[in-house]
């Protein structure tokens, strides 16, 4: 038992450090994060390439310095919420459908609808065979 102390114990930090900005600050052009022991960022809104969310957190990427991963539970709601809003309403076409590792991006329409289209035949093919299954038996 206590040997699981010492990772329970290490891991908010780990995340802390991580995944939580020391300065997170939006205006209408600019967009300012410093995560701790790391270097300042203040990037023109121009240069966002897209946003979204990943396991657990929300991914911010920009065009020359990556991708950043928020943890954004460690934030105010309100204060969370008006940052999704701002860029919502500001960038609703750089909102990612997808990501691989750190690397955000958008799928074309038709492949979001061919997919959905596809997961819809497997699950009524599920459905069939089960069915199948039973008046067989």
């Amino acid at each position: 038992m206590l040997s699981l102390l010492i990772p329970f114990s290490i891991a908010p930090l780990v995340v802390w450090f991580m995944f939580v900005p020391s300065r997170l600050e939006f205006i209408d052009s600019d967009f300012t994060i410093q995560f701790p022991f790391r270097p300042l960022h203040t990037l023109n809104w121009s240069d966002l390439q897209y946003y979204g969310f990943g396991e657990n957190v929300f991914m911010i990427q920009f065009a020359g310095v990556g991708t950043f991963q928020i943890f954004p539970q460690a934030f105010r709601r309100g204060d969370w919420r008006m940052l999704k809003n701002f860029l919502a309403s500001t960038f609703p076409d750089r909102k990612a459908s997808g990501y691989f590792d750190d690397r955000m991006f958008k799928w074309p329409r038709i492949v979001s609808v061919l997919l959905s289209l596809v997961a819809i035949a497997l699950f009524a093919l599920f459905v069939y065979r089960s069915v199948a299954d039973e008046c067989a038996a």
